[in-house]
């Protein structure tokens, strides 16, 4: 065995550990002795590259400086079997007088050809050593003595007697282990004086001398202790860092300001290896087998993967520790390691992994432990391995370490052969990849589709995950008749799964054809969740969200309930609990995020943004589709994509960021097909309100009526989640067909969800105020629609009837100020009054109201009322500014003005009074209501402080 010589012996002398400086002090001591006469041998032991060979190097040096001739060799595992291969070495330095050289051939190599005398040899070169130390200064060199032939080693030590009478200094080292060819020189070296030094590692302020000396200043500090910790005190190791860390472009991970971090770079990884592959070869197997074995690493296991001894193991393990590669059985640092494995060849790799895939089991290592091996070997060569892999992705997946599974998925699908196996291993392949990335497992469809022959015990949640799969890229438009749903729609729980599922990919799903009617067995769950789902088209009550906060409450976020949690969200947020909803979704967020599941944190983020945008807050909403978007970009977003993107222009467009949605309106443009799901027509939805947004009227009531259509013939006209006739209305309303909007929003009330619909139904009411010619009717309407708005939690909608109401409020108190009445009773007396009629009995007409306006803002001076004008027409002081040329500071000096001389208090009471004031304006105000209101919105809701973001609106 080529370790066997690694058997260790401890010295019985004692030996100082001293520095690398004081070494070379002591050293220097001894050659001052030696020049008076007085010969001595040191020898200097340390563990693997502790800088032995070094302080040889330093110590040589210096005595040459002095004059002395300095013979060096060094010692190497491969030659301890060649009979005097380290004293040729000596012996043939370039230091040597040529008489000297000549004579120690002669003795070496006689040209008799007979065998060498070794008790002659010794003390001929001894002779001729001898002869040139009594003529000058004489140093002798051994590095790693313990590798020696024993030839030689009896030179050295027939040397070491002959030293009290001649000026020759021999020093020799040796690792902090002995051989057993070294007992008998160690026997003879311990009858005479021998200065013994045991060279330690490096100190920490060893290590910043070092680094200070390379790098300058910035080598110290936390710098040092980092590079002293990496390095283990090893003089190699910790020279080779300096050299990564001074290397230009790696300087910013030197000492930095987050307290140093040490590089792990091309001169350090080589270093590794120096100190590997430079000495025994069982120490280059024990660390590769440790670099491949990692935490799963004992000695036991590593001996069977080197196939040695454990004590040799053992051993092995002690020196690299020594050397400060490795703590505790492991490397010290994950560079070092990855230097370590990646010096094997493909061929050894592979060979050395499949070696460890085969131990490790017995040895009672789990699933998930053993398959990287397989991984990185790229082979499972028989059943037992594809089991293997199998079983380690389920462990991955529960432990929601998802690319490892796959990688266990992929190998074990590649090595199975087609059938049963095979179609089950794909199965929970593409559940792994839809958590991940729903466009890789795209791929894996194609070998789902049609009948397969199932494993026995084949987990229905997997089953799941396929046909949930084909939903998201639109290969079912039903579940009925889908290979492989037939016995998950028999389960109440994944059929609840499989039919929500289908509700938040497409929009809408058969009910009653594919959920299982409830029984008075199995899945206590069943009636719960049937409730849930038939809500989707029945309607939200109140028992609804009662069985929602129910299941939200037991609910684990999984594979198979993704669907089932979504839906509660939204029945939660439908029935005004809007808190819960918030509180529910980000904390499933947060959750998805942590378990890095992809897709189930792109699903809640989009829904999170739907919720934002439900409840007025477009910044949220805009935000949040975005980072959904982020989170799988469009090819990986199937069906859904069209969820987030609605959501984002709608924001967009809201907030008057146009570029913005026509960026993902052009991204996602309709194929133009007539395919239809509920998340894409209200794509073409918010396409209607981009345009609305952008006063094109016309071509968004045409984009909502096609809207309108689809959802009729395809079964997906629900108000709740598709107000299209609301927004057909707006349009409307916009191009001056009062009477067909007035029409269209009947229509809307009347349908039979709506009135479990608190939203559509207070935004249909606000637009019927606002063309209502009786202000005791206005009142009345905007009164109701302020109560479904608030039960909604809808800010956005909520700020547009509290303008209206105060904008009526307006209205009427500058009609009764005239008459001594307060400004308070105003509303109350527009409600229980005829049109036009005040408490006084005098009418008051539309001209005379006028004509107070006109009064009034008549003393704006000419400035003012520019800037008035362009503020009532929704424009931002910095547009005011830029369109007048004047400072935005001047912009805020003329509004603070005529807010004061107007004693209004916001830019919505600023329109209504110059449109008062200005017939032309009015005419054109009371023909386009709404986009007076779209442009008041966001400087009133900021004004009553209700833009403060989601937490401030519930």
């Amino acid at each position: 065995m080529v370790g066997s010589q690694l058997r260790s012996h401890w010295l019985a002398e004692p030996f100082g550990s001293v520095s690398h400086a004081e070494a070379v002090g002591r050293l220097r001591t001894v050659m001052d002795r030696a020049d008076r006469g007085r010969g001595h041998l040191a020898l200097v032991r340390g563990g693997p590259a502790s800088g032995k060979t070094t302080l040889l190097h330093d110590l040589g040096n210096a005595a040459r400086a002095r004059g002395a001739v300095v013979l060096t060799a060094s010692a190497a595992v491969e030659e301890s079997t060649l009979d005097w291969s380290l004293t040729d070495q000596l012996f043939c330095g370039r230091d040597l007088p040529r008489e000297v050289r000549d004579a120690a051939a002669t003795v070496l190599c006689p040209g008799s050809g007979h065998p060498l005398d070794r008790a002659v040899v010794v003390n001929d070169l001894c002779t001729v050593l001898l002869d040139l130390a009594r003529r000058r200064p004489v140093l002798v060199c051994v590095d790693d003595v313990h590798w020696s032939d024993t030839a030689s080693l009896q030179f050295l030590a027939g040397l070491h007697r002959r030293l009290s009478a001649a000026p020759m200094t021999v020093v020799l080292t040796e690792w902090t282990r002995r051989w057993p060819a070294m007992l008998a020189f160690s026997a003879d070296l311990a009858r005479r004086p021998v200065e013994r030094l045991g060279l330690a590692r490096l100190s920490v302020d060893d290590v910043r001398s070092i680094a200070v000396a390379a790098l300058g200043e910035r080598g110290g500090g936390q710098f040092a202790f980092d590079l002293h910790r990496r390095s283990g005190g090893n003089a190699r190791l910790a020279q080779a860092m300096i050299e990564d860390c001074a290397v230009p472009g790696h300087a910013a991970n030197g000492p930095s300001s987050e307290g140093g971090h040490v590089v792990i770079g091309q001169a350090t990884r080589q270093a590794v290896l120096d100190c590997v592959q430079g000495w025994d070869p069982l120490l280059a197997y024990v660390a590769r087998a440790l670099a491949v074995l990692g935490t799963s690493a004992d000695i036991p296991l590593v001996a069977s993967m080197v196939n040695a001894a454990t004590d040799e193991v053992e051993d092995a393990m002690e020196v690299l520790t020594e050397a400060g590669l490795i703590v505790g059985g492991r490397f010290r640092h994950a560079g070092m390691r990855q230097a370590v494995a990646a010096s094997l060849s493909r061929e050894e790799r592979r060979a050395v992994h499949l070696r460890a895939a085969r131990l490790l089991p017995p040895s009672g290592a789990a699933a998930v432990e053993v398959a990287p091996h397989l991984i990185a070997a790229g082979s499972a060569p028989d059943a037992a391995s594809v089991r293997l892999l199998r079983d380690a992705a389920d462990q991955a997946l529960d432990s929601d370490r998802l690319r490892l599974a796959v990688e266990c998925l992929e190998l074990a699908r590649r090595d199975t052969p087609p059938g049963p196996v095979r179609t089950a291993i794909t199965r929970t392949l593409v559940r792994a990849l839809w958590r991940l990335d729903p466009a890789a497992a795209r791929q894996y469809l194609p070998d789902l589709r049609g009948d397969h022959p199932k494993e026995p015990a084949s987990a229905w949640h997997d089953e799941v995950a396929a046909v949930r799969a084909g939903l998201w890229w639109g290969e079912h438009r039903s579940l009925t008749g889908i290979p492989g749903a037939g016995e998950i729609l028999e389960h109440p729980r994944g059929a609840a799964e499989l039919h929500l599922s289908q509700l938040l990919i497409r929009g809408t799903a058969p009910v009653r054809s594919v959920l299982p009617e409830p029984s008075g067995t199995g899945d206590p769950w069943g009636p719960v969740l049937r409730g849930l789902a038939e809500a989707a088209t029945t309607g939200v009550t109140e028992a609804t969200v009662v069985n929602a906060e129910q299941v939200l409450e037991s609910c684990d976020l999984r594979d198979d309930t993704i669907g089932i949690v979504w839906w509660c969200l939204n029945v939660l947020l439908q029935g005004g609990r809007t808190t819960r909803a918030i509180r529910w979704n980000e904390a499933f967020i947060a959750e998805a995020s942590r378990r890095g599941a992809v897709t189930w944190g792109a699903v809640l983020t989009a829904t999170r943004a739907d919720i934002a945008l439900r409840l007025g807050d477009a910044d949220t909403a805009a935000s949040c589709a975005a980072a959904a978007m982020d989170l799988l970009p469009q090819p990986a977003m199937g069906l859904l994509g069209w969820y987030s993107g609605a959501t984002f222009v709608m924001a967009s467009s809201r907030l008057k960021r146009f570029d913005d949605a026509e960026r993902i309106l052009l991204a996602l443009a309709d194929p133009g097909d007539g395919s239809s799901s509920l998340h894409r027509l209200r794509f073409l939805e918010a396409r209607g309100q981009h345009l609305l947004a952008n006063s094109r009227p016309r071509a968004a009531l045409d984009q909502f009526e096609e809207v309108g259509r689809r959802a009729e013939r395809h079964g997906l006209d629900v108000p709740a989640m598709l107000p299209w006739r609301v927004d057909v209305a707006q349009a409307q309303m916009r191009l001056g067909q009062r009477q067909a909007a007035k029409e269209t929003l009947i229509r809307h009330l009347r349908h039979r969800s709506v009135v479990r619909d608190p939203r559509s139904r207070g935004q249909a009411l606000r637009l019927l105020a606002v063309m209502a010619e009786r202000p005791a009717q206005t009142a009345d309407l905007l009164t109701r629609a302020v109560t479904w708005l608030e039960q909604a939690g809808d800010r956005y909608e909520l700020g547009l009837a509290h303008a209206d109401l105060r904008d009526l409020e307006r209205r009427a108190g500058s009609v009764l100020a005239g008459h001594g009445a307060r400004p308070g009773t105003a509303l109350r007396t527009a409600r229980g009054t005829a049109p036009g009629a005040v408490g006084s009995g005098r009418v008051q007409t539309d001209r005379e109201t006028d004509h107070l306006a006109h009064d009034r803002t008549g003393i704006l001076s000419r400035s003012e009322h520019r800037v008035a004008a362009l503020a009532a027409q929704g424009r931002s002081n910095r547009e005011i500014a830029a369109t007048l040329f004047i400072t935005v500071s001047t912009v805020e000096q003329h509004l603070t003005k005529a807010y004061r001389k107007l004693a209004v208090g916001s830019r919505n009471e600023l329109a209504g009074m110059l449109a008062s004031a200005d017939p032309r304006a009015r005419h054109e105000t009371s023909r386009h209501e709404t986009t007076r209101h779209e442009t008041s919105r966001h400087e009133y809701v900021r004004r009553d402080g209700r833009a403060g973001g989601l937490a401030a609106a519930t």
